[in-house]
């Protein structure tokens, strides 16, 4: 996974986000679809 810079709330990144979905998921695979539908949600809140 490639560094993406901290967007959203501080401190919650793509990578820690995509990490925890992971494990509670099964793949990183998921935990990357959950991050991206968390930063979605964020991107779309702030408009």
């Amino acid at each position: 996974m490639a560094q993406v810079e901290d967007i959203g709330r501080k401190g919650r990144n793509f990578s820690k986000i995509a990490e925890k979905a992971g494990k509670k998921y099964g793949s990183p695979e998921a935990g990357e679809r959950v991050a991206g539908a968390i930063l979605n949600m964020l991107r779309n809140k702030s408009k």
